[in-house]
């Protein structure tokens, strides 16, 4: 979907599960190296977002409602889903966000959205400038 109000204008929707994936919930993961991780995601109208679990590295996972990000009826892009920072800068770190069904999530139900709009994260210098 192109949107200017997205990151670079573009988004990740996922919409429900698919017979396509054996009926597996969609998930994205993405692998980095810095001391700070944020993502960033669109707040829907009640009803519209979907539950998300959120899961960085081995700790339990979180979980967000994008319906609830942002109050009003509005769709708002770009908002923050989740953040962690004060991260081990010197390991690589992952993040996992995966769509968590629901009801309306099965095939054939009214769709709910969960958007990986970025990944943004913090690099530290391999060596402090002098």
């Amino acid at each position: 979907m192109n949107n200017p109000a997205f990151a670079s204008g573009s988004v990740t929707t996922a919409t429900g599960i698919s017979a396509e994936f054996d009926h597996a919930a969609p998930s994205v993961s993405f692998r980095f190296a810095g001391s700070a991780i944020a993502w960033r995601t669109t707040s829907y109208p009640a009803g519209r977002g979907a539950l998300a679990s959120v899961q960085l590295d081995d700790a339990l996972p979180v979980l967000v409602n994008t319906s609830s990000l942002l109050p009003g009826d509005s769709i708002v892009f770009n908002v923050l889903g989740f953040e962690k920072r004060d991260l081990d800068s010197t390991v690589a770190h992952t993040i996992i966000v995966k769509l968590i069904p629901q009801p309306e999530t099965t095939p054939n139900a009214a769709i709910s959205m969960l958007d990986i709009d970025s990944f943004v994260y913090t690099e530290v210098p391999a060596s402090p400038p002098t």
